[in-house]
């Protein structure tokens, strides 16, 4: 799914949420004033608006992280058909379409956008390990060739030497795990390359989005239960003067 139809279906997905939201608000605000006379139905009215004033708000918050994460950061923006994070050792995975392989690559050698063969890109990555200057991993041989008729996928294995800017592929496991252990990495552990990428994908800057994003809302809906404390408050005081 493409960013623009993802976010047109997270636009209808919210405006029915926010929908659901105004009726809730809108009732609960009207029962927990209904004993009250003048005075309510702002407090009702804007009830039923506070949800759909959220959404700009959660619209402009996701442009803006999407802006920074894309343009500084080197990350995808978190809708669309492409995942992509940095890896410490300064190259990049990149994932289209499906999170189960992708490319691992040096950024600073891909002229575009895209990710195009060189030696210092592997493409249909699976499984990888951080080690050092070194990547290693495996990958399916025939990913990218769109081949339905294969039963069983050929899987070779790969390592990445950073420093140099080149991989050595390997036929078979067993030459895979000496050849690391020349090279003095320790316990082969390879890991899914969608576990890698949510290691590394998100940073401090999504948490202080994500306040962004909850904040104005939390504060809006707690000035909301202020409100309607303070409006039943006034009516019983207003009862009891009347009463006096």
């Amino acid at each position: 799914m493409g960013i623009g139809m993802a976010l047109a279906f997270w636009a209808v997905i919210g405006g029915l949420i926010a929908a659901v939201a105004a009726c809730v608000l809108g009732v609960l605000s009207f029962l927990l004033t209904k004993p009250v006379g003048r005075g309510r139905w702002p407090l009702v009215i804007s009830s039923c608006f506070f949800p759909f004033a959220c959404l700009p708000w959660g619209g402009s918050v996701f442009g803006f992280q999407a802006v920074v994460n894309e343009a500084f950061l080197h990350r995808d923006a978190g809708l669309g058909d492409a995942w992509r994070c940095p890896l410490p050792n300064s190259y990049s995975i990149l994932m289209i379409d499906e999170i189960d392989n992708g490319w691992v690559y040096n950024p600073a050698s891909q002229p575009g956008p895209g990710v195009g063969e060189a030696d210092d890109a592997v493409s249909g990555v699976e499984q990888l390990q951080l080690s050092g200057a070194f990547v290693l991993g495996n990958r399916n041989d025939g990913w990218g060739q769109g081949n339905p008729t294969q039963s069983a996928p050929s899987i070779s294995y790969f390592i990445l030497d950073t420093g140099k800017g080149t991989h050595v592929a390997f036929a078979n496991e067993n030459d895979f795990h000496q050849a690391a252990g020349k090279l003095g990495v320790g316990a082969v552990e390879l890991e899914p390359i969608d576990v890698v990428y949510r290691r590394y994908r998100f940073t401090w800057f999504d948490a202080f989005a994500g306040f962004l994003l909850l904040a104005p809302p939390v504060a809006g809906f707690v000035g909301l239960a202020a409100w309607v404390v303070h409006v039943r408050k006034r009516a019983r005081n207003a009862q009891t003067s009347v009463a006096s």
